[in-house]
């Protein structure tokens, strides 16, 4: 979709001009809550209008930026995402893959706009981000596991890359006892994943071995003893 770059205040302008000649000659003897209420109707639509460029050149301004702060109150009166914020939620999480865009803290701003996602329009970036993930263009850690589990579950078709998804993605946070917590609560979409790796899961399997004999956490010790082919823990 074609976008116009529209100023805040030619913005507001176009909204003034449209609630004057909406309500006419009573324009004058409407109260502000009337006016405002009118004008916020206005927002939400021209959200359409803000380039996905300027959202992104203006990130650091997140608290102060007009088209931000206006986000965060006009997100509560829409039903979906325009296709902008769209595109913009797809590169922030871009961006967190990467590592670009810090989770400590993630700012509210950006986190709403992320839970709105649609997530019909979101599969082919999850998609890229595990494949990045996988081939080592980007690099998972513990926190980035724990934010991208339930995409990468639901939507990355981890099972199509099982090998290079165990390897790239689940065996660097299995010692994190959080990241380890969230694959239990799914164990047996983790224990296809590791069956269908084969092979490839094999050091993930030996690490599992020697987690469990650390930590008698009995879900732990279960969920390792029905993936097949568990390799004992070597001795000295």
């Amino acid at each position: 979709m074609h976008q116009v770059q529209l100023s805040t205040l030619t913005v507001f302008r176009l909204c003034h001009i449209v609630v004057k000649k909406t309500f006419g000659a009573t324009f004058g003897n409407l109260s502000m809550v009337s006016i405002f209420g009118a004008m916020e109707k206005w927002a939400v639509v021209s959200l359409i209008f803000v380039l996905i460029s300027v959202l992104q050149n203006q990130r650091t301004a997140h608290t102060s930026y007009y088209w931000f702060v206006a986000i965060k109150h006009l997100l509560a009166k829409i039903k979906s995402l325009p296709d902008n914020l769209t595109e913009f939620g797809k590169k922030i999480l871009m961006d967190i893959a990467s590592g670009t865009q810090s989770l400590n803290p993630f700012p509210n701003c950006f986190k709403n706009i992320v839970e709105r996602l649609d997530k019909r329009k979101i599969k082919s970036t999850v998609t890229d981000i595990r494949n990045d993930f996988c081939i080592g263009k980007k690099t998972i850690n513990a926190i980035k596991f724990q934010f991208f589990e339930t995409w990468l579950r639901s939507h990355g078709n981890l099972k199509s890359q099982a090998g290079d998804v165990i390897d790239k993605i689940v065996k660097p946070v299995i010692s994190d006892g959080a990241c380890r917590s969230l694959i239990l609560q799914n164990k047996d979409f983790y224990m296809d994943l590791i069956n269908t790796a084969g092979d490839d899961a094999y050091e993930l399997k030996k690490s599992l071995r020697n987690l469990i004999q650390k930590d008698s956490d009995p879900q732990l010790v279960k969920f390792v003893n029905s993936i097949d082919s568990v390799p004992e823990v070597e001795t000295a």
